[in-house]
């Protein structure tokens, strides 16, 4: 026990005489190792940041247009591309996409809920509104300031090409400002009907989700402007085009007439085509000798078989569609004749002077001017409801919840204590080791 004790009491000495020697290791390799952790902590270091998104359908894996939302292509290329111009860096989108990372965050309590029906063999689909965006700065040579300004913009732009995909597309094209002098009557109807009818497929789609909603600035619904959109058609529009073909009003009598002669072309050629293939069809009925199936029925006898013939059922299908396409085809180009007789004066029935038609021409452009007027103004509505509803729908479609933070890959301290504690070891297992070599 003596022995030991001695034993001890000179290790302790030897290693309090060589203390200086040991100090000046652990501090070295303390040193190299901080350094060494600093620089890969640096190559490797990362910004990230929390947004969430809130809009009707994220929920249910869903874009605000029914489209799949999928999480990975959310950030698309020009929106990285416009946030490193922003940022005034000289990087590659390509490069910047994949060093961005998108992870949904999931509720622990809703991760439990997963796994456990996951157990019970009864998968749960979960779709997170809450996403962690992490920039690997390490790899692309940036600093942390950089990354983190990179970070911000990228957020910026993206919430912000996001609402002008999703909120401000619902605009309805606008057709009021076309010079309707330029137009011949029919035409204006056409125009006239084609925007009454873009505002009301507009009205009637938000209407199935937007049943209660008010605008806050117009004090109206989506019905509202169906039912005045609707009177419009049926009072004023609808007269332009019944007027215009009841006077045969025009501002051009040769155009239109040449505009009628066309038609009656390419309606003939429509039927020749028809009557071409229906002469090949008869010709198949006429040499086909028959291939009859045979279907037996449940419950029905055996030697009571139900035999049809599929291919000549087809052949008889493609008759009766031809047929009516043929009868639609010869009744367009009869009323289209009509319509050029009234105007060359070959049709004796028609007895409208020169007077009544310029009264009804006055009284054609007076409705016009007065449906296009109505028409702007309905879609001027129509247009600013489209957009508070999906405004106050989606909220705030993008939002950043934590400004972008460093993160570490590695503890600099942990490393530095390791370092230390190692420099000390190998401090003492050299001074014991020169101890024996001076011996």
């Amino acid at each position: 026990m003596k022995n030991r004790e001695t034993s001890l009491n000179e290790l302790f000495k030897v290693i309090w005489k060589g203390k200086y020697l040991i100090i000046i290791i652990s501090v070295a390799l303390t040193i190299f190792v901080a350094v060494g952790s600093l620089v890969y902590d640096r190559t490797t270091s990362q910004v990230s940041t929390i947004v969430t998104m809130q809009w009707d359908g994220i929920s249910k894996g869903e874009y605000p247009n029914g489209y799949d939302f999928n999480y990975n292509e959310m950030i698309e290329s020009s929106v990285l591309s416009e946030a490193i111009s922003e940022s005034g860096f000289v990087l590659d989108a390509a490069e910047l996409s994949r060093s961005l990372y998108i992870k949904p965050i999931i509720p622990t309590d809703t991760l439990q809920l997963l796994e456990q029906s996951l157990k019970d063999g009864d998968p749960l689909l979960y779709y997170a509104t809450n996403y962690k965006l992490t920039i690997n700065t390490g790899e692309l040579g940036i600093s942390v300031s950089q990354g983190e300004t990179l970070m911000n913009n990228i957020v910026s732009i993206f919430s912000t090409d996001f609402e002008r995909k999703y909120i401000n597309q619902a605009i309805i094209l606008d057709y009021t400002g076309i010079d309707f002098d330029l137009l011949d009557y029919g035409e204006s109807y056409e125009v006239l009907s084609k925007q009454a009818d873009l505002i009301t497929s507009a009205m009637e789609t938000k209407l199935l989700t937007g049943t209660k909603f008010v605008s806050p600035s117009l004090n109206i619904g989506f019905n509202d402007i169906l039912i005045k959109i609707q009177l419009l058609y049926d009072v004023e529009i609808n007269q332009i085009g019944s007027r215009t073909k009841m006077y045969s009003l025009t501002k051009d009598v040769d155009y239109l007439i040449d505009k009628y002669s066309l038609e009656i072309e390419e309606n003939q050629l429509r039927l020749d085509k028809i009557l071409s293939q229906e002469t090949d069809i008869y010709l198949l009925l006429a040499n086909y000798e028959g291939s009859l199936i045979s279907i037996l029925i449940p419950g029905v006898d055996s030697t009571e078989l139900l035999e049809i013939d599929s291919y000549y059922s087809t052949l008889i299908e493609n008759i009766l569609v031809l047929q009516e396409e043929k009868s639609e085809l010869e009744n367009d180009i009869i009323y289209t004749e009509s319509l050029i007789s009234k105007l060359d004066g070959t049709d004796l029935n028609f007895t409208i002077s020169q007077a009544t038609q310029t009264i009804e021409k006055e009284k054609v452009e007076a409705l016009i001017d007065i449906s296009n007027t109505k028409t702007a103004l309905f879609l001027k509505d129509a247009n600013t409801l489209l957009l508070e509803y999906n405004a106050i729908s989606t909220g705030k479609i993008i939002k950043q919840l934590s400004n972008p933070q460093y993160e570490s890959s590695v503890s600099i301290l942990l490393f530095s204590a390791a370092g230390l504690i190692l420099g000390a070891g190998v401090g003492v297992v050299i001074v014991l080791f020169k101890q024996d070599w001076d011996k």
